[in-house]
Order: C-alpha cells, then sequence, then structure tokens
C-alpha cells in the first residue's frame, strides 16, 4: 500500500477516490476487483483511495491520506512461520533509540513472506518480501507508505534513495539482515497552501534491521552442553572481516570449543 500522510487534527473524516491533479475528492464509488487465482481484492493502480478532513467551518474536505496499490490478501495462502524478534535502531531529531526490540508475525509461501511491524508507527500494517533465489528477501519500496522511504547512507544520514533493499538470509540461525547502510526512512509531510504540493521532512531513521527466530534459535541460543566452556571468542562483520569485537548493530561471534568444533551467533548492540 503507498500512502500520504499530513498530521493534522480532524473533526470529521470521510473517504473517497482521490483526483490526483487537484487532490480532490471524486463524487463515485470506489470499486475493488477480485483476483480468483490469488484469491484476493485489489484496486487498479491507477485509483487512488484518499480520506479527507473537514476543520472548522470549511465546507471543503481537505486531503488527509492517500493509498493506492491497496489490495487485501487471503491468508489461507501462506503457512504461518512463527514469531521473529525484529532487531531495529531508530534515529529522530531529538534522539537515538539503539537496540530496539520487538516481535513480528511471518506468513511464508514459496515465492514470498508476509511480516507484521515493520515499521513501528503502523503496528496493523503487513508488508509483502519477494523471496529471491539465494534466500534473501526483497522489500520494495512501492509496497511502503509513501510517507517512508528505502534508503541508504551512513551515520544517520541518508544519501540516496532506493527502489528495494535486500534482508540477507543467513541459514545458521535463519535471520534475515538488512546491511548497515541501508535502512527505512520516516518523513512527516506537509501540504504547501500556495502550491499544493507536498513538502517532507524526515522526522526518524530506521536502521540495522534485523529479523531472527523467536526462541531457541534465535540470538542467544547458544548450546553449550557437553562442550565445556569455549576456548576462544571471535567476533566478525556481516561482510566476514574479522573485528575485536562485537561492532554497533549486526555483528557475528564464533565460539570455539577444545573438541574443535565451534558455534556462530549472532549479536545486536
Amino acid at each position: 500500500m503507498r500512502q500520504r500522510a499530513v498530521t493534522r487534527s480532524a473533526a470529521a473524516v470521510p473517504q473517497g477516490k482521490v483526483d490526483m491533479n487537484t487532490f480532490e475528492m471524486i463524487d463515485e464509488p470506489v470499486t475493488l476487483y477480485y483476483d480468483a487465482d490469488l484469491k484476493s481484492y485489489f484496486m487498479p493502480e491507477d485509483e487512488y483511495l484518499g480520506a479527507f478532513i473537514v476543520e472548522g467551518g470549511e465546507s471543503e474536505p481537505d486531503l488527509y491520506t492517500y493509498c493506492t496499490y491497496l489490495s487485501y490478501d487471503d491468508l489461507s495462502r501462506y503457512q504461518y512461520a512463527g514469531k521473529y524478534d525484529y532487531y531495529y535502531d531508530e534515529t529522530t531529531p531529538y534522539e537515538a533509540n539503539v537496540g530496539m526490540k520487538t516481535d513480528i508475525d511471518v506468513y511464508r509461501n514459496d515465492k514470498a513472506i508476509l511480516t507484521t511491524c515493520l515499521l513501528p508507527v503502523y503496528k496493523d500494517a503487513m508488508f509483502a518480501l519477494e523471496s529471491m533465489e539465494d534466500g534473501s528477501q526483497r522489500l520494495y519500496s512501492m509496497f511502503l507508505a509513501d510517507d517512508n522511504q528505502l534508503a541508504s547512507g551512513a551515520d544517520g544520514n541518508v544519501t540516496q534513495t532506493l527502489d528495494y533493499v535486500d534482508f540477507v538470509y543467513d541459514p545458521s540461525d535463519g535471520s534475515y539482515t538488512l546491511p548497515s547502510d541501508q535502512g527505512l526512512v520516516g518523513l512527516f509531510a506537509t501540504v504547501d497552501e500556495e502550491t499544493r504540493e507536498y513538502v517532507y521532512f524526515s522526522n526518524s531513521i530506521y536502521a540495522n534491521l534485523s529479523l531472527v527466530p523467536s526462541g531457541p534459535a534465535g540470538i542467544g541460543g547458544v548450546e553449550t552442553a557437553g562442550k565445556g566452556a569455549a576456548v576462544a571468542t571471535e567476533y566478525y562483520d556481516l561482510s566476514g572481516r574479522r573485528i575485536s569485537t562485537a561492532a554497533r548493530g549486526v555483528s557475528v561471534k564464533v565460539e570455539k570449543y577444545a573438541d574443535g568444533t565451534s558455534k556462530a551467533v549472532k549479536v545486536v548492540k
């Protein structure tokens, strides 16, 4: 679902189709079409559904938010894959919240996975990630709200917007991790009263994103029974380079045992 948002107080919130040339409501019904093969309802890509507000004594509704690529899918086409621990850093203009954690539900079929709550501000949203041949999951910008973007950068600075990002799959623990220089950017949108165009300001950046199966297979699930204490501990970044200690974000911790075996787990800071 694509969406633009304007933050305002609203006395009334009517809904209807949107004329994207004028940002005004079209006085005709919204039609959702049924796809029998996918068992889903969808809205044509060139149509837009909007929520409008009426403030004060104004008689004309003003556009509050709109969406396109709107669809209602049938979860029976997916198998529930369980809960994943979702780790992320959130940076705002005022503070940085590092090492945040929540959990999400994951649904899977042979072509995609659906996840909940990748953007914490959209608690009820679901996002579709396309399954790639190497096991990674690709998230496209067209499936995000328009007041959020996929972007790359460093140290909290956005340098480039992206059409998609790939959550890299790690078969050792079944996790998916986004490269540390990529993330989700939250935007605050407002309308220029003269030009009637949207103006965006960044209000949050989500970085160091990692999805790890909950339970023993996830972070913290190091099993040492019968092995004794580790005789050596090494750390590596996600590109395989050895580092002196766990770095900010996601690192790989390798514990080596006297019997020659080793155990690798992801560490999130």
